[in-house]
């Protein structure tokens, strides 16, 4: 996991291609008196499902679907936004009191763990946390020509030459999910590209 801080705003790029990313060291987020977090997936293009939060004495969870917060099962979360705000500490009993908690994220193709530290006073340097994902060209290439060795698609073919695009997009300096999304790719696809060039052998 790496942290960039932009123009006021805290760009997470996650190592997490697969099922679960629980191979990444687990990032803190800062809740600071006054001000609120913002979690962006919008970059990922993810979808958020479910949130957990171990402990909810100290924090209140918004999301951009109004369905996230309905308890009916027939209603289904489908948030890229999670807003975080501290709050006075609550008394829950029976639930014990900690400096930290753990808040988890499950998307439709990614789980997510955030530690939660509550300072008790200072000022953020960003509220806005981009979750991005950071992937190596080389292993994005190489995933495609394993994909052709075996024969999961042929060079000349549409996908191939699309991908093609994506690359010259991304030698120019292209963000990698505007080029996918200029070229017509998928952002997944991408993901298991590079999943496979890191893991897999021709």
């Amino acid at each position: 996991m790496r942290i960039l801080l932009t123009a006021g705003v805290t760009s997470i790029s996650l190592f997490c291609f697969g099922s679960i990313a629980n191979a990444n060291p687990v990032q803190t987020l800062r809740l600071y008196p006054g001000y609120g977090t913002t979690l962006n997936f919008r970059s990922t293009g993810e979808i958020v499902y479910k949130v957990w939060l171990d402990d909810p004495s100290q924090v209140t969870i918004d999301f951009d679907d109004s369905n996230c917060l309905a308890r009916s099962e027939k209603t289904a979360c489908k948030a890229q936004i999670i807003h975080l705000r501290r709050i006075h500490r609550l008394n829950f009993p029976g639930l014990p009191t900690s400096l930290t908690t753990a808040l988890t994220v499950v998307t439709n193709r990614n789980l997510y763990q955030f530690r939660l530290s509550f300072p008790n006073a200072g000022i953020p340097l960003t509220g806005i946390v981009d979750v991005q994902f950071s992937a190596s060209r080389s292993q994005i290439s190489r995933g495609l020509q394993i994909a052709a060795s075996r024969r999961l698609l042929h060079p000349g073919d549409a996908l191939w030459k699309r991908m093609q695009a994506f690359f010259r997009l991304i030698d120019r300096g292209t963000p990698l999910n505007q080029a996918a999304q200029q070229v017509g790719i998928s952002l997944q696809f991408i993901q298991q590209l590079n999943e496979l060039g890191q893991i897999a052998v021709p």
